[in-house]
């Protein structure tokens, strides 16, 4: 009976501990802004990531970590004083970016929570 219980609880138990798995590449977000994709996020090696928005006039780049099934975004670009009133982040979180993976998406975490009408 013992055995039965550890084959069954076992799998369970690994599967919610592990943090989710991020691939690297492009995700478009389906936002549009005059039927442009908003923001391109580019994530790439060595946590490296790249933001192209539709209407900006400057890539962003900065480091990403996952924390649980979170995506976070850091950029020294996040927290510079800026006269522009051009894009440089996707969410309102002060210095940074958070996004919640789920399977191949990345829904926007903002201070009002998680943002599934975009992604």
């Amino acid at each position: 009976m013992k055995r039965i219980i550890l084959l069954v609880f076992t799998p369970i138990i690994i599967t919610s501990c592990q943090t989710a798995k991020l691939r690297q590449g492009n995700y478009i977000s389906t936002c549009l802004i005059y039927g442009k994709p908003e923001a391109e996020l580019i994530i790439g090696t060595n946590n490296y990531f790249r933001y192209n928005f539709a209407y900006g006039s400057e890539n962003i780049e900065g480091n990403w970590k996952i924390l649980d099934n979170t995506l976070i975004l850091y950029s020294d670009k996040f927290t510079e004083e800026r006269d522009t009133y051009y894009i440089i982040k996707y969410t309102n979180l002060d210095s940074l970016d958070k996004y919640l993976i789920r399977g191949k998406r990345l829904y926007v975490i903002n201070k009002e929570g998680v943002q599934k009408y975009c992604y």
